[in-house]
């Protein structure tokens, strides 16, 4: 028996878990409605559908998307857009529409403070049937890829997707429009409305919607316990990032031209699609890291960091102190651009006498995915 509970996962404990000698439930999924929606609509309408990539895994469109809406599902919106929508080769542009913005975006600008800084997020405080609003529209209709209406309100949704459907219309664009809630998601496009529900099984049970995120987490846990087991014993931040990794997987198949259901066997990239690959997942994972509320790690810190190391060792030889990522501090030394990452390895090398790459690091996330696609379908 498994139970879904509508609550902040990293504010409920999980108490009600399976032991012996008494009924309980065998599996416990606690989340949010709203990070439940954000992520429906990455698995439904997931921003490496809206661009194209060229031969060798490179994008060869910048992703502009449009969320009108900033409460808590607008919010839970941001930041999957963010953590997916970053591409080798793609430039990322995020505008916002809210004219409460000002007085309700306070918690996402205090937790996810460094998506500020390190994306183009443009706000703008008016509402979305505005004259603002319609010059916006009439400006970048061609560079815009993706929009989401999230007010929060029916009715709301409904008379903005309708106007923005006949201004799309008359300038003969076909973009479609996604409305998303905490019951879940529509697509609206020129032949059909498309529903899909969080109250349905394949939404609401682990077991389909966080299968590939489980079997990650299990491969990196190394043990001779369950997927399951590994599951239900990690902590909510390790569970974010197997669900981010796992979420981003299909964009890979795309970059390479394989069906977003496809199993990759054999020669399935080139050098340079790998390479490109590897510089999306690396992007990728910064995002999630800034979305989380972490920062880069400045010269002093790691400075610093680098010193309690060689003492740490000196005391114990088999310490597992880590020089480069601070999880109280929320600070780490990889959450810099790729090109940077060389020398980081290099820097790391000379002070612990390993040999630690980087970027080699980022291309083993990409290589494990057929094994863990494998898995999946059994």
């Amino acid at each position: 028996t498994s139970l879904t509970i509508f609550a902040n996962e990293d504010e409920t404990q999980n108490t009600i878990m399976s032991a012996d000698g008494s009924y309980t439930y065998g599996s416990i999924l606690c989340v949010s409605q709203e990070i439940l929606a954000a992520r429906l609509l990455m698995h439904k309408a997931p921003p490496w559908e809206a661009i194209s990539f060229d031969e060798n895994g490179r994008a060869t469109e910048d992703f502009h998307a449009l969320v009108v809406g900033c409460g808590r599902v607008g919010q839970a919106v941001i930041k999957q857009l963010v953590m997916n929508g970053q591409f080798s080769g793609s430039r990322f542009a995020l505008t916002v529409f809210d004219p409460n913005y000002p007085s309700v975006c306070g918690q996402l600008k205090h937790e996810s403070r460094e998506i500020f800084s390190h994306y183009a997020i443009d706000a703008q405080p008016f509402d979305a049937r505005s004259g603002e609003m319609y010059d916006f529209l009439q400006e970048n209709y061609r560079k815009i890829k993706y929009i989401v209406l999230c007010t929060g309100n029916d009715d709301t949704n409904r008379e903005i997707a309708r106007q923005m459907y006949h201004f799309f219309s008359i300038h003969n664009c076909s973009l479609p429009i996604l409305v998303c809630s905490r019951r879940g998601l529509q697509r609206i496009t020129d032949a059909k409305v498309e529903r899909w529900d969080i109250f349905a099984s394949e939404v609401l049970c682990s077991d389909d919607m966080d299968r590939l995120a489980m079997l990650l987490n299990h491969s990196y846990c190394g043990n001779d316990k369950t997927p399951r087991e590994n599951w239900e014993a990690c902590d909510y931040f390790s569970r974010m990032s197997s669900r981010a990794s796992a979420d981003f997987a299909p964009a890979f198949l795309r970059m390479v031209g394989l069906a977003p259901d496809a199993v990759p066997e054999g020669n399935w990239y080139t050098p340079q699609q790998l390479e490109n690959m590897a510089i999306s997942e690396h992007e990728r994972w910064n995002a999630f890291h800034f979305c989380m509320g972490f920062r880069g790690m400045t010269e002093e810190e790691y400075g610093e960091r680098c010193r309690i190391y060689k003492e740490e060792k000196a005391k114990n030889p088999a310490s597992r102190y880590r020089i480069g990522k601070d999880v109280s501090k929320r600070i780490h030394s990889c959450l810099i651009p790729w090109e940077e990452l060389d020398a980081l390895s290099a820097a790391e090398n000379a002070v612990t006498g390993g040999h630690v790459d980087y970027k080699q690091m980022d291309r083993n996330n990409v290589l494990t995915l057929p094994d863990l696609l494998k898995s999946a379908k059994k």
